[in-house]
C-alpha cells in the first residue's frame, strides 16, 4: 500500500526521477563500455591515428610488420607492376585500394578515409574509418551508431516497464481504497475541501490550540522547553500534581488494572466507583449518585434521558456545548432565555402549561465569563412556575460552598435544586462526571441513560485519584480559602491597570478583547512572554463579546499572578485595548 507520506503526484515525481536517474545511469554505462572497446582495440574511432613512415629505406617486410601490429586494414602494392604483394583487407573494399594506387593519393567517402603512402618501391594503402567502427570484421557490418542507438532504445525501455510497472502495481493495489474513498467520501470530502479557518492563524502564526505540555498540570508548566506561568487551567484546587493524589491513582492500577474493559452496567463496575458516588450523594447531600466516564457525558446523557416528548427544556442562551447537545438530543420542546435574564425566563415560562414537566438547566458557574447564575431567582419562578432544576456545577465544585460543595451550596439552595452535575477534571484532578439526585432520579437514569450504559466506566486509577482529591478538598479547606485570596487579588490587580473583566465572580477572568484576531493574537504575544492564557471566540461566546481567559489555582502566589497581570498589560496597551 501507498505510505501515508506518499501523495499521488510524490509518487509521480519519484517515477519521473527514476525515469531521469536511469538515463543519466545509461549514459555513463554506454561510455564506460565504449572506451573500454577502444581501450582493447576492438573499436575504431574517427580520432585513431596510423603511426606509419614509408621512406625511401622503408622495405616491404618492415610495413608489413608495422601494419600487422596494428588495428587497420591495409594494402601493399607494388609500385610498378601494380600486383598486391601483402594485404589484410576485406574484398569488398579492393576497388577503394585501387583507387589510390592508381590516383597516386588519398581518396575518402563520408564513412571511411583510404589513405596514401608509398616510396620507389611499393605503394601503401590504409584503410581509415571516419566513424566509429568494430574492428573485428565479423562485426563490422553492424553500424556502431546503430549499436550505439539499440543499446539506449533497449535501456530506456527496460527502464521504462520496470519504473511504469512498480507505478502501476501501487496504485492497483490500492485502487479498492481509492474508489471506496471516492465514493463514499466524496461528498464529505468535497464540503469540508474549503474549511481553512483554522490554517489562516496557523499561517499567521498566532494559532493557539493543541499547545503541547511536557509536565505536570500546576501553576507553572513545561513547554517547548521552559517554564510557563499556566493561567489557562480548570484545575482550580491545585491537586493535579499533589502527590496523594498520584499515590492513590497508582495504588489502584496496581490493584486493579489499566481499565475495566465494560459498561457499569454489565462488567465495568467496581468497588470504588461504588465507594465514589456514595460519598459524592454525601457530599453534594443528595439520596444518591452516577458516575459517568466524562462530564460531557453526564449532560448529553441526562438530559434527553428525564425530559422527552411533551416535556419542556428550558436553558440559559450561555449554558455550555454538553448541555446544548443534551438538548439537541432531547424529544422535549426546547426553548432558551437570554443570559441571567431572569425577566426573559419568567416570560418563556409563563406560556407554558402549569402541570407539563419543565426542567430548567444551568451553569452554576459560567465557564467563560466566569459569572454565576442567578440561582436564588430561578429557584422563585421554579416554585411559581411548577418546574424541575438541574444545575451543572463543572466549575462550581471546589470553588463555592462550604468544603467546595458547589453554587447550589453557597447560595443554600441545594435542597431546591432536582439534579446536581459536576465533574472530576478540574477541581478533583481527574477525569469523569457524576450527576446527584434524589433516589427515584438516579435509579432511572441508571437504567435509561445511554452516554451511562452503553459507555465504559472510568478508569481504577482516575476514579481513585478522584476519590483522593475528594477528601483532600474536605480536609483542607485552607486550601480553597487561598484559592480565594489568590483571585481576590488578581480582580484587585486587573481591574487597577484597567482591563475589562465583566461581571465575574470566580477564579475564571476574563479579560475583553473584542476582535477575534487580537484575540489569537493576544495569546500568541502572552505566551511568547512565558504567560499561557486561553482565546475564546465563538461559538464559545457571543461574536462581539471575544476574550482571553485567565484562570486561578490555589497553587498560584500573588507574585505569579502580579507577574501574569504585568505582562499582560504590557500586551494589551501596545494593542491599543487598554491604556
Amino acid at each position: 500500500m501507498i505510505k501515508k507520506k506518499s501523495t499521488i503526484r510524490g509518487r509521480i515525481i519519484r517515477t519521473v526521477l527514476e525515469l531521469v536517474t536511469g538515463t543519466l545511469l545509461s549514459i555513463l554505462l554506454f561510455f564506460i563500455f565504449t572506451y573500454l572497446l577502444v581501450f582493447t582495440g576492438q573499436l575504431n574511432v574517427y580520432d585513431s591515428k596510423i603511426e606509419i613512415s614509408v621512406s625511401d629505406t622503408s622495405n616491404l617486410s618492415d610495413v608489413v610488420q608495422a601494419m600487422n601490429n596494428s588495428i587497420f586494414d591495409y594494402v601493399v602494392f607494388n609500385r610498378k607492376t601494380g600486383t598486391i604483394e601483402e594485404g589484410n583487407y576485406q574484398k569488398k573494399d579492393l576497388p577503394a585500394y585501387r583507387e589510390v594506387f592508381d590516383k597516386n593519393e588519398s581518396v575518402s567517402n563520408s564513412e571511411v578515409y583510404y589513405g596514401y603512402y608509398a616510396n620507389s618501391e611499393i605503394v601503401l594503402t590504409v584503410r581509415q574509418p571516419m566513424i566509429p567502427e568494430f574492428v573485428n570484421p565479423n562485426l563490422r557490418h553492424i553500424s556502431f551508431n546503430l549499436f550505439s542507438y539499440l543499446f539506449f532504445f533497449v535501456f530506456e525501455t527496460i527502464l521504462l516497464i520496470w519504473s511504469l510497472t512498480r507505478l502501476i502495481k501501487e496504485f492497483s493495489n490500492n485502487f479498492l481504497l481509492i474508489q471506496k474513498k471516492t465514493l463514499n467520501m466524496g461528498q464529505l470530502t468535497e464540503r469540508y475541501k474549503s474549511y481553512r479557518a483554522p490554517q489562516k492563524f496557523i499561517e499567521a502564526d498566532v494559532y493557539p490550540y493543541f499547545r503541547e505540555i511536557t509536565s505536570k498540570q500546576g501553576p507553572e508548566v513545561i513547554m517547548d522547553g521552559r517554564k510557563i506561568l499556566m493561567f489557562g487551567s480548570n484545575a482550580y484546587t491545585g491537586l493535579t500534581g499533589d502527590q496523594r493524589v498520584i499515590d492513590a491513582a497508582k495504588a489502584a492500577l496496581d490493584k486493579y488494572g489499566s481499565g475495566c474493559a465494560g459498561s457499569r452496567f454489565l462488567n465495568g463496575t467496581l468497588d470504588i466507583h461504588v465507594q465514589l458516588e456514595k460519598e459524592l450523594a454525601a457530599f453534594e447531600q443528595k439520596d444518591d449518585a452516577l458516575c459517568f466516564s466524562t462530564g460531557f457525558s453526564v449532560n448529553s446523557g441526562v438530559i434527553p434521558a428525564i425530559v422527552g416528548r411533551g416535556d419542556y427544556l428550558i436553558c440559559d442562551d450561555r449554558d455550555h456545548a454538553s448541555i446544548v447537545d443534551g438538548r439537541r438530543l432531547s424529544f422535549a420542546t426546547q426553548l432558551h432565555y437570554k443570559h441571567n435574564d431572569m425577566a426573559d425566563l419568567e416570560r418563556v415560562l409563563k406560556k407554558l402549561p402549569h402541570e407539563a414537566i419543565k426542567l430548567i438547566v444551568v451553569d452554576g458557574v459560567f465557564s467563560m465569563e466566569g459569572d454565576l447564575c442567578k440561582l436564588p431567582e430561578i429557584v422563585e419562578l421554579k416554585h411559581k412556575y411548577n418546574c424541575s432544576i438541574m444545575v451543572d456545577e463543572a466549575h462550581g465544585l471546589g470553588v463555592f460552598g462550604k468544603q467546595g460543595r458547589g453554587v447550589c451550596h453557597h447560595f443554600g439552595l441545594q435542597d431546591e435544586v432536582d439534579l446536581i452535575m459536576g465533574t472530576f477534571s478540574k477541581s478533583l484532578a481527574s477525569i469523569g462526571g457524576f450527576i446527584a439526585a434524589d433516589w427515584d432520579i438516579i435509579n432511572y437514569l441508571r437504567h435509561t441513560s445511554r452516554t451511562y450504559i452503553f459507555s465504559a466506566s472510568d478508569s481504577p486509577a482516575a476514579t481513585a485519584a478522584a476519590i483522593e482529591a475528594l477528601h483532600i478538598i474536605q480536609e483542607e479547606p485552607e486550601r480553597i480559602e487561598r484559592l480565594w485570596d489568590v483571585t481576590r487579588y488578581a480582580l484587585k490587580r486587573f481591574r487597577e491597570e484597567g482591563f475589562e473583566i465583566g461581571d465575574t465572580e470566580s477564579p475564571i477572568i476574563p479579560l475583553y478583547v473584542r476582535n477575534d484576531t487580537k484575540t489569537f493574537l493576544i495569546t500568541k504575544l502572552a505566551y511568547d512572554a512565558g504567560v499561557f492564557i486561553n482565546p475564546v471566540i465563538p461559538p464559545a461566546c457571543a461574536p462581539q463579546d471575544t476574550l482571553v481567559r485567565f484562570a486561578l489555582q490555589a497553587t498560584h502566589t500573588t507574585e505569579q499572578v502580579e507577574r501574569g497581570v504585568m505582562a499582560l498589560k504590557k500586551i494589551f496597551v501596545e494593542q491599543g485595548i487598554i491604556k
